[in-house]
């Protein structure tokens, strides 16, 4: 989990049992490889490539790539093959059990890569409840936690508002709260792996 710096890099929050298992599975994907190479049947690698590319493209999308980037005014929820930038602005909820769930006025959004465990919300309590009081399932716990974390980033963004972010909004342009991209790298290299591998389906038909 990266921690951020005075120049206002991003936290990473991600979980580290799914980064793990990706690298065994490429160790395993890597010495099956190697194996065929130390026997000298470099023809049967050929065959198996775009199967192990394959295998090892899954394993990028679904157990490396997917984490939270929690920035100053905004989270980035990268989820296999798409990112949603998320404005403080729009966020009314984040409540944090098994995994991190973030909701806005018109949707609800899901990190598959950020540690959960904990829980917190809704961020302003029903009557008049004071802040602490609405967040007091998470006090003492972890402060390098995804809750506390989050925490600290919401509550940061609020206070710059309160402090003249508000004044500053008028002149500042115009921003969509919630903004979906597709990741081109993983796009591009996926589309190249399933060719690799329709191509040698053709092959042996």
């Amino acid at each position: 989990m990266n921690q951020p710096n005075s120049m206002g890099r991003p936290t990473v929050l991600r979980s580290a049992l799914p980064r793990w298992s990706a690298v065994l599975v490429w160790l395993f994907c890597a010495g099956l490889a190697g194996n065929f190479l130390v026997l000298g049947r470099a023809g049967e690698l050929l065959a198996y490539l775009p199967w192990l590319a394959l295998v090892s493209w899954g394993t990028y999308v679904l157990s490396w790539r997917p984490c939270l980037r929690v920035w100053p005014d905004r989270l980035v929820l990268v989820n296999l093959l798409r990112d949603r930038v998320i404005l403080f602005a729009a966020v009314a909820d984040i409540r944090v059990t098994h995994s991190v769930v973030i909701k806005t006025k018109d949707a609800v959004f899901t990190s598959w890569g950020a540690p959960g465990l904990e829980r917190f919300g809704p961020k302003i309590g029903d009557g008049g409840v004071p802040r602490s009081a609405a967040r007091g399932s998470g006090a003492g716990r972890s402060d390098t936690g995804s809750q506390a974390i989050l925490t600290r980033a919401w509550s940061g963004w609020e206070q710059r508002q309160a402090d003249g972010g508000t004044a500053s909004a008028a002149t500042a342009p115009v921003v969509s709260p919630v903004r979906t991209t597709w990741s081109k790298p993983a796009l591009v290299s996926g589309v190249i792996v399933l060719a690799g591998c329709l191509a040698d389906v053709l092959v042996h038909i």
